[in-house]
């Protein structure tokens, strides 16, 4: 006996387990976004702002990808499928939570940042340092000029109208989780 009573292991168990699930629907998710073709017009859009953000400061081209797609596209999706349309029924709570933390670590591993501060998340700094390389790669892949881009213009901005924005993410959705 060291101390720690039956009610602590059936929790630490439950808690291993847990992580266990997370961990396994956050590969699968991102393997399957690694995976999946990806538009074409929205691949001319990363490649654009790859390329203007590496004209000024030119290791952030990846990261500032990164946030641009899982922050608008990827996570946005995940946490809130009634919210784009793509799920008719509002997820329960629990449901809830579980795709918040899918996004939570998918935003991490996009960002190439470990967990520091929520002691709860730090478990998932291995599937981090597992995934970073292949998350590098996929960023580069997605962004590359593989197709026309647009040419530079002292005013231009990128703008994605409702209909490409909602197109890509039910495109996300159908790809990723049906």
């Amino acid at each position: 006996h060291n101390g720690r009573n039956r009610d602590d292991i059936d929790l630490n168990t439950e808690q291993f387990t847990n992580i266990l699930h997370l961990k396994l629907a956050a590969q699968t998710v991102f393997n399957k976004i690694r995976t999946t073709p990806f538009p074409d017009q929205l691949a001319q859009i990363l490649n654009h702002i790859k390329t203007k953000t590496e004209v000024n400061f030119s290791d952030l081209g990846l990261g500032v990808t990164a946030n641009f797609v899982y922050l608008r596209f990827i996570c946005s999706a995940i946490t809130n499928p009634t919210g784009f349309g793509l799920y008719k029924k509002t997820p329960d709570a629990e449901t809830l939570r579980f795709l918040v933390l899918i996004s939570k670590v998918l935003q991490n591993l996009a960002f190439g940042v470990e967990f520091e501060k929520e002691e709860s998340m730090i478990s998932f700094n291995d599937f981090i340092k597992q995934n970073r390389n292949n998350m590098n790669t996929w960023l580069g892949g997605v962004s590359d000029n593989k197709t026309e881009t647009v040419e530079d213009g002292t005013n231009f901005s990128v703008e994605i109208s409702q209909g490409v924005r909602a197109n890509c993410i039910k495109w996300m959705y159908r790809e990723l989780w049906m």
